[in-house]
């Protein structure tokens, strides 16, 4: 609540949380007589009321304003200025944040109040794969990168297990999860979780691990051959070692 006075002074500034794309009503509370006329700015600039046709942002030449300190912000269908001096807005979008200041004004003077409007972003995972393909005992790194507002928490859960950072896992403050040098049980179903005050939300990403195995090839021939006026006969092996085609290693539920 402010009181008009014949100097100008200021409350604290008061916070409001809204989810984006929801609505939300700034409260303009003021007491005085006369009834004072309230007027609306956001960052410094004025909202004007305008009709229902006007957009949110002023447009010139079709194309939005971005210079919030030389045009003149108006209501219209997403934007109201109520009866009771509230600003109410019927869905919030990412550029409504900032600080708005209700500015009330009679003969006895001007009192302002100030809300902080603070958008609240369900949280999105960017997971550019959702199956990896790992060698035994090579290192992995799984991917997961959120962003919301505020900053999401990122989770990770094996098989519903939840996965501690460790000397043989590293999870990373970006959300990558790293595998120093997998191991036969590494392979499975693993669960990225993103969450924050606006929700939460999760992705699942399979690793698959390929074991090498080493193949030894060998090749017997017998040999005839002379020394002098003697006969010899022996037997001669070759051998050629390698490795096979890797083998597919799945987790459980696979």
């Amino acid at each position: 609540t402010i009181t008009t006075s014949r100097s100008l002074f200021c409350v604290n500034v008061v916070k409001r949380l809204t989810l984006l794309n929801h609505g939300t009503v700034l409260p303009c509370e003021v007491q005085g007589f006369p009834r004072p006329s309230i007027t609306w700015q956001r960052e410094g600039v004025p909202i004007a009321a305008g009709n229902s046709s006007t957009s949110w942002i002023l447009r010139k030449d079709k194309r939005h304003i971005s210079s919030k300190n030389a045009f003149t912000w108006f209501t219209g269908h997403r934007l109201a200025v109520l009866s009771n001096g509230a600003l109410k807005f019927a869905r919030v979008t990412l550029g409504d944040a900032g600080l708005y200041q209700c500015l009330a004004k009679n003969e006895a003077g001007v009192a302002v109040g100030r809300t902080k409007l603070v958008l609240q972003v369900p949280p999105v995972l960017s997971v550019p794969r959702v199956e990896y393909t790992a060698v035994l005992g090579q290192p992995v790194s799984l991917e997961c990168a959120a962003d919301g507002q505020p900053q999401p928490e990122v989770t990770w859960h094996k098989e519903r297990r939840p996965i501690i950072d460790s000397a043989h896992i590293h999870l990373h403050a970006n959300g990558t999860l790293a595998i120093t040098s997998t191991q036969r049980s590494d392979a499975g179903t693993y669960t990225c979780t993103a969450k924050n005050l606006a929700g939460r939300t999760s992705h699942d990403i399979r690793l698959l691990i390929q074991s090498e195995s080493r193949l030894l090839v060998c090749l017997c021939e017998n040999t005839l051959h002379y020394v002098g006026h003697s006969r010899i006969s022996g037997l001669v092996t070759l051998c050629c070692s390698g490795f096979t085609r890797p083998q597919s290693i799945m987790g459980k539920g696979w």
